[in-house]
């Protein structure tokens, strides 16, 4: 079985980007692995998105609904809701798997939209968290979300809870034709209610990261995000979007590592012994706009604005 997946991301991605992949996700997610084994007297939990605290395994199912699908602030003129069933299992180690499909519910684009996979590990301590994982992604070729030209993402984070407020610090690295490098921080505080049934979770985060990635979605997709100018080369299907292929787009400033956006999200969650219902608004503020520059001749900013987005969901979890 080992061996068939092996062969199908190699297939997928090609040997230069599995095995650059492969150094990224092993390497990190093993030396947590055997930190952990000199963590007894520890409780592990779980991440934040689940049900129940328990030291021992367990499944979790989840189906969520997403109004619009917001990248780093940025998204395509084209909404893209998605209705996303999950499915994760979580070892009492701290070790993780899971996967989800996201059907794209816009009106004319009806179709699964994107595939991932995710393997890490996560460690909860008393007052400190920790974790790595490295996401898969299979996206739809007619897909107009930005992050779309992923094949890969690979995340560390550490948060410290001071009582009053929970920091969290996060680095990333996403794979496309290049390589990403991305930071978030993150400020947030749970007030509890109703013998701590009710849960409201406000939250602040600062994301910042190079856009190679950009540039390969402006050259690659059929982008509605330029507003129907034509200059996208790819595969998107939606309105708007050019078949101008062949033509060299570039973006300034792509390998200079800046902050993308702040985002503000409240989480309203009512929770149970395995039960989970939460809704999650969010509003995104972009900042530093991209400059495009088309064939060395045709030169424009990308227009910026407040994105405001939500999502539901219901989570189960299932012991072993």
């Amino acid at each position: 079985m080992i061996c068939v997946i092996v062969s199908w991301l190699v297939a997928m991605m090609g040997y230069r980007k599995f095995s650059i992949i492969l150094r990224m996700s092993v390497i990190p997610v093993m030396a947590l692995f055997f930190a952990s084994l000199t963590a007894t007297g520890q409780n592990l939990t779980k991440r934040t998105d689940e049900v129940n605290q328990m030291d021992d395994s367990y499944l979790i199912a989840n189906l969520r609904y997403m109004s619009d699908y917001v990248y780093m602030g940025r998204k395509d003129s084209l909404d893209a809701p998605y209705l996303s069933p999950y499915l994760g299992y979580f070892h009492r180690s701290g070790l993780f798997i899971d996967g989800s499909v996201s059907y794209l519910l816009e009106s004319g684009e009806n179709r699964i939209d994107m595939i991932s996979a995710t393997v890490g590990y996560d460690y909860f301590g008393k007052r400190i968290s920790t974790g790595a994982s490295t996401i898969f992604y299979l996206f739809n070729e007619d897909s107009y979300v930005i992050p779309s030209v992923m094949d890969a993402y690979l995340n560390g984070y550490i948060g410290y809870d001071f009582y009053f407020v929970e920091l969290y610090g996060d680095v990333g690295l996403g794979l496309s034709n290049d390589l990403d490098i991305f930071g978030r921080i993150e400020l947030r505080r749970t007030f509890f209610m109703g013998k701590d049934r009710f849960r409201i979770t406000p939250s602040a985060n600062m994301n910042a990261g190079t856009q190679y990635y950009y540039t390969e979605y402006y050259g690659t997709r059929n982008s509605k995000v330029t507003g129907g100018n034509g200059f996208g080369g790819g595969a998107g299907s939606g309105q708007g979007g050019g078949t101008a292929f062949g033509r060299l787009i570039s973006i300034d400033n792509e390998t200079l590592f800046q902050i993308l956006d702040y985002e503000f999200r409240l989480e309203l969650a009512y929770k149970t012994d395995r039960l989970k219902i939460a809704a999650t608004p969010t509003v995104a503020l972009p900042v530093n706009p991209a400059t495009v520059t088309v064939d060395d001749t045709v030169t424009f900013e990308e227009s910026l604005s407040t994105q405001f987005y939500w999502s539901v969901s219901i989570t189960y979890q299932l012991n072993k």
